[in-house]
């Protein structure tokens, strides 16, 4: 992936000097990354392809997307960049992990070829675009992303470039997080309701949770249950210092997806 016909390549750092320094405390054994960006880092991603060296991308309010090859010393090396004229609210790599869906506050959802180093939109909502997932399923994959449109919205990626959403799901509020663990979806409204979603055979709803806790949510995790890797329940954390758990009762539909048929949540605050 990082020949010398790559954009990566033999090519100099876009960040800089190509090597990491220490934290100033001696006796820590974290890595400060080279060229960091200049403004509030809104998304960190780390590339899902185990056969390569870790990627690690970064979003930034700045409107940068920046990618960091991670050797195995924990050192970061500044790889590739791309600008774009608004603020980058999520990333999210294909499976493969050579390209990265860039969705922004200026509306549009945009596809990061690392190879070609080529960017082009491929999808675009009525409000900025606040979370992007690539889903790879069993008999379909595309992507996924929710906006402050409210509004969810499936792209089919095999035929470029594509303006025509797939599937457009209309929901009661903003979506403000959002999560993808192939076969379920979890989905954070402004109205701190939490939808979950069947992706076999296309997206389906199958619960509307209204969260405990009291503020804007900030993030969603969707964790897999041990012996199987199946998706079994999430948690949501909020602007208030508070996270809370969703555990599912485990209940099979076409002998593949575990839903949340009952919940039993569990708060703890992180002060």
């Amino acid at each position: 992936m990082f020949s010398s016909s790559s954009t990566f390549g033999a090519k100099p750092s876009l960040f800089g000097s190509t090597t990491t320094t220490t934290a100033t405390n001696p006796n820590s054994e974290d890595i400060a990354v080279e060229g960091s960006p200049d403004d509030t880092v809104q998304v960190l991603r780390f590339s899902p392809n185990v056969n390569e060296k870790p990627l690690l991308t970064a979003g930034s309010w700045d409107g940068v997307v920046r990618v960091w090859m991670v050797n195995d010393n924990g050192q970061c090396e500044g790889k590739a960049q791309q600008n774009i004229p608004a603020p980058i609210l999520d990333l999210s790599w294909t499976d493969d992990g050579t390209k990265i869906f860039i969705s922004a506050g200026d509306k549009e959802v945009r596809l990061w070829d690392l190879a070609s180093n080529q960017m082009a939109v491929v999808g675009t909502h009525d409000g900025p675009v606040k979370t992007c997932h690539w889903i790879k399923g069993n008999n379909y994959s595309c992507l996924m992303t929710g906006s402050w449109d409210k509004t969810l919205r499936f792209w089919d990626m095999r035929q470029l470039p594509t303006q025509t959403s797939l599937a457009n799901i209309s929901l009661p509020e903003r979506v403000f997080c959002a999560d993808v663990l192939y076969p379920m979806a979890a989905v954070g409204l402004a109205n701190r309701h939490i939808k979950v979603y069947n992706l076999e055979n296309g997206p389906q709803e199958v619960k509307n949770i209204e969260s405990q806790l009291k503020f804007q949510h900030r993030c969603v995790s969707i964790f897999k249950d041990k012996t199987n890797s199946m998706p079994c329940g999430f948690a949501v954390g909020s602007i208030e210092g508070q996270q809370k758990c969703a555990l599912s009762k485990k209940t099979m539909v076409r002998n593949s997806l575990i839903l949340l048929s009952t919940i039993s949540e569990k708060q703890s605050s992180i002060f």
